[in-house]
């Protein structure tokens, strides 16, 4: 018999010796998986023209999308800490200016 030099793919430990010396930390990449579609900039809360004061009550309870916050009712919003009547008043005239801007497009 002959001898012939056959490539055998390479071991477990030599890809990760080989990763390793290369400085590539495979366990820091983070999984590849499916995520949700994002949703579009302007349904952040974030960059809406609700006070600032107002957002950050808002997100540390949850709420980070305008489309959620329209959707809530008076009393849902009442019961968030932080969030009274005149907040209330100022989500309410904030998204009737934006639900309003969206109608005349």
């Amino acid at each position: 018999m002959s001898s012939v030099n056959r490539l055998e793919p390479p071991g477990l430990l030599t890809v990760l010796a080989s990763q390793f010396i290369c400085g590539i930390n495979m366990a820091s990449r983070p999984a590849r998986t499916t995520s949700k579609p994002r949703a579009a900039s302007s349904d952040m809360l974030a960059r809406s023209k609700i006070p600032v004061w107002i957002v950050k009550a808002l997100l540390s309870n949850g709420v980070k999308r305008v489309s959620k916050l329209a959707a809530m009712t008076d009393d849902e919003l009442l019961a968030i800490p932080g969030i009274g009547k005149r907040a209330v008043e100022l989500i309410r005239s904030v998204l009737g200016a934006f639900d309003g801007g969206r109608s005349k497009r």
